[in-house]
């Protein structure tokens, strides 16, 4: 069973980012987007795997800079994402 939730507002998402940490407020790291997301950094990771994150990072060598702005919009007004997630190497 699925519960649908209202998309926010650019004025919400604009009121989360005023309220953070003025060193968060543009980009943040793994670590940083991981505890904003209340999630754990391989959760993260495996997010960004699966691609349900695309759009909202950019790679930096091994790192990952997250556009704080597009993380919020994404993870708030993004599609439903299925559990388990989707196997993208193997044919089941």
């Amino acid at each position: 069973m699925s519960i649908k939730f209202q998309k926010i507002s650019p004025e919400e998402i604009k009121g989360i980012i005023d309220a953070m940490d003025p060193e968060l407020r543009t980009s943040m790291g793994s670590d940083e987007a991981a505890k904003f997301l209340k999630i754990s950094l391989s959760t993260l990771y495996g997010w960004v795997s699966y691609g349900y994150l695309e759009g909202t990072y950019r790679r930096r060598g091994k790192y990952l800079v997250f556009l704080t702005s597009r993380l919020v919009d994404k993870f708030y007004n993004g599609k439903d994402w299925s559990y388990p997630y989707p196997c993208k190497t193997k044919n089941i």
